[in-house]
């Protein structure tokens, strides 16, 4: 392994006369053949795999330009860039899967793109001393965040009727003034207004237009008020994608990372019907395996992985599972019928630390096991039939995966989460149906029978079942959507160089603090919004690709999590010093009964009340009217004393009180408010 030497040797290699095997060839005026090349190719792998990291490739690599120009690698070579990511998974820990990784070097454009998006992956589970350079110049791990969208199959119904329909006013005037550029500003606005005046149509209505599918993919739309408009996404699915498409698009590079140590996040979002449930979850047993929903293939590639992990000599791994599932502000846990936390006061204010800390967890360790669980957890999932579906998600549903991982010579663990999640859809109560059959208290109930019936506050509360399921999924969904354009302002301010820092609204729903960990850190989430391109949906289709749009602006910096990491260290330091104010109270506190004298002033009423009119005759007849007097708040105050006995805890008031300053600290530092 002598590294200069190597390197002063391959800065010469066009000078090398090779005689190896058979070759022949050599100077700078002999052109080699393709059968030398291919053994230049082996004798360079050979060579390169003695050198340090820093010496073998990526942005990193420091031989010549003359080499660099020559060899076989930078033209793209899949089998060397393959074999340097088998080398930094032999020497480094990361995870390599060979047999996806053809998919995945696809996905990216070559095996280099690959190597180079694993390459900041290499510290995590490296020996120490592996990389030369310092840790702290290693790049940060970003924070990356995707947009992609799925067309449902459908039928696309009627062609909506555009005779008397016209663009809105700014893009005729805009295509006026390209098509007449001497027109000024004003004219062309005359000239269209005169046009509409005399025209009488109306607005087009929303309707997708057409649909570029592929990475980088784009929907041309027309709304009302907005007009024509392209959205451009990461990458558009066609109504023909397969269940394997879209596993390879989104859930196997997420979970590729995540068994790197990685965070990561499937969110599946869109209105109610189209496929999201679907796509995640696959259709209702029996199910063919070409059917298999995101959560199946992404379950069977984490199992794989992790049985690999386990045959790594000096490897330890563990993986669990949570299945949740959130309905507004409560969340519950569908692997078993005990509730999360002792009370249902605790549970909404610290469900989602007992689902991200592991308290719900199961352990798993085989396939079986992880069906066994999905199936118990769907059997207890809130569903409904709906107008728009007749099997719809009445909440939100996460399945959460952790991944502990630790290498022999790592003092703690490195520990991972993926998060699934299928958003319960979004919608409209005039479209769903589900505010049909909703009662007003008090109201008369006639049925279809004869016999007529005054509604009771039971009926009422029943009814508005669905109408309560659907106001609890759009209030996850409208926070979801804040967070995001936060992030995408905080982006924006970012860009521009802004000191002032956005607050990103994670703790305004349980369902977003859930997602916190996929959303305000370094992780690779992918937000797969579903849509339908059928006319009666468009309005709604404009709308989650506007939501699509802005999670692709969204653009952040591994360097933006130091904030985090500060919070992180002070709130440490504010635990450890809460649990030693705590272990003092324990000492110094003690019960004392005491007895104490309280005031009350109390009124006697002697005002206003009811007088009886004996003479004066009643509507329904006889005499005795009841007059109601006016009190005019005058009435005879009395002072009453009380004797008050009651347990009091003493001897650590002062611990007490700087144990509420430090724990008022700790929630502005993360945020909760008081």
């Amino acid at each position: 392994g002598g590294g200069a030497g190597l390197v002063s040797s391959l800065s010469d290699f066009r000078g090398f006369d090779f005689e190896l095997d058979g070759l022949e060839g050599g100077g700078d005026d002999e052109e080699l053949t393709l059968p030398s090349l291919l053994t230049i190719n082996i004798v360079l792998r050979h060579v390169l795999s003695f050198l340090p990291w820093s010496q073998r490739g990526a942005d990193l690599l420091t031989v010549s330009t003359d080499f660099l120009g020559d060899a076989p690698h930078a033209s793209g070579d899949a089998a060397y860039w393959s074999f340097m990511c088998q080398h930094l998974s032999e020497g480094a820990g990361v995870y390599f899967a060979a047999e996806a990784a053809a998919d995945l070097a696809d996905q990216r454009g070559s095996m280099r793109n690959l190597f180079l998006e694993l390459w900041p992956l290499r510290r995590v589970f490296a020996p120490p001393g592996l990389f030369s350079e310092p840790p702290e110049e290693a790049e940060a791990p970003p924070i990356r965040l995707q947009a992609m969208m799925r067309f449902r199959p459908g039928k696309h119904g009627p062609v909506v009727d555009t005779t008397n329909m016209a663009l809105p006013f700014h893009q005729r005037l805009n295509i006026l003034k390209s098509e007449q550029p001497e027109l000024s500003h004003v004219q062309a606005m005359q000239i269209v207004m005169k046009e509409q005046a005399e025209s009488g149509k109306s607005e087009l209505p929303a309707q997708i237009l057409g649909v570029t599918p592929g990475p980088n993919g784009s929907a041309l739309t027309m709304s009302p008020g907005t007009g024509l408009r392209t959205f451009n996404l990461d990458h558009v699915f066609p109504s023909t994608t397969t269940q394997a498409d879209i596993f390879a698009s989104t859930g196997l590079p997420t979970a590729w990372e995540f068994l790197n140590g990685t965070n990561g996040a499937v969110i599946v979002y869109g209105q109610t019907g189209s496929g999201k449930t679907h796509t995640m979850f696959g259709p209702p047993p029996p199910v063919q395996p070409a059917q298999r929903g995101l959560a199946g293939n992404v379950a069977d590639f984490i199992l794989n992985g992790v049985e690999e992990r386990r045959r790594t000599p000096g490897f330890h791994c563990s993986l669990a599972v949570s299945f949740v599932e959130v309905f507004g502000q409560d969340v519950s846990d569908l692997l078993s019928d005990k509730s999360i936390g002792v009370n249902k006061s605790q549970m909404k204010r610290m469900g989602h630390r007992f689902v991200l800390t592991g308290r719900v967890e199961h352990s798993v360790t085989n396939a079986d096991e992880l069906e066994a669980l999905l199936k118990a957890g769907d059997e207890r999932k809130r569903q409904a039939a709906t107008l728009m579906n007749e099997r719809s998600s009445r909440a939100h549903t996460l399945l959460i995966f952790r991944l502990r991982q630790q290498a022999s010579h790592m003092a703690e663990e490195k520990e991972s989460m993926l998060i699934l999640a299928d958003l319960g859809g979004s919608e409209k109560l005039t479209k769903s149906g589900a505010n049909e059959g909703v009662k007003g208290p008090g109201a008369i109930d006639a049925g279809g029978e004869e016999e007529v019936g005054r509604v009771t506050w039971d009926e009422y509360y029943k009814s508005r079942e669905r109408v309560t399921e659907t106001t609890n999924i759009n209030k996850g969904l409208l926070v979801l959507k804040r967070c995001v354009y936060a992030l995408r302002d905080a982006t924006s301010q970012a860009n521009q160089k802004r000191r002032q820092k956005l607050r990103v609204p994670f703790y305004d729903s349980m369902l977003t603090q859930l997602l916190e960990p996929a959303l305000g850190g370094p992780s690779r989430t992918v937000i797969l919004v579903c849509a339908s391109q059928e006319p009666e949906h468009a309005e709604e289709t404009v709308g989650t690709l506007r939501f699509g749009e802005a999670v692709r602006l969204v653009e952040r910096s591994g360097e933006t999590d130091n904030v985090s990491k500060a919070v992180k260290v002070a709130v440490a330091a504010i635990d450890a010093e809460v649990k030693e104010i705590e272990v003092l109270i324990k000492e110094k506190e003690h019960w004392v009964t005491r007895t104490t004298k309280k005031k009350n002033v109390v009124s006697t009423m002697d005002t206003g009340g009811t007088q009886l009119a004996a003479e004066e005759e009643m509507d329904l007849g006889g005499k005795g009217a009841v007059i109601f007097v006016k009190d005019e708040g005058n009435s005879t105050k009395v002072e009453t004393e009380a004797e008050v006995t009651g347990q009091f805890a003493v001897g650590a008031e002062e611990e007490r009180a700087r144990m509420e300053a430090l724990l008022d600290k700790r929630r502005r530092l993360l945020g909760k408010g008081r």
